[in-house]
């Protein structure tokens, strides 16, 4: 695991149905502003996955409430 950190790694696993719900109920909500939002959701990946390779827990955390507010925004306010 990218970050060695065995609560995280469990977490992830135990978030995995909720987050393929989610996927496919946001992607029903309508392609095109799924395919907007999957824009930002991907880059938002990316951010995260650069902080971690890097090892830098500062920009993991902050790449990390990036995504959680950008994924809430597009869930429950419609914005993509």
């Amino acid at each position: 695991m990218l970050s060695d950190n065995r609560f995280l790694g469990e977490t992830l696993i135990m978030l995995k149905s909720s987050w393929l719900f989610v996927g496919r109920f946001v992607r029903s909500l309508g392609r095109t502003g799924y395919r907007l939002g999957g824009q930002n959701m991907n880059a938002e990946h990316r951010a995260i996955l650069a902080a971690l390779e890097a090892r830098d827990p500062k920009a993991a955390r902050a790449a990390m409430i990036a995504h959680i507010d950008g994924s809430e925004r597009r869930v429950f306010k419609g914005e993509r």
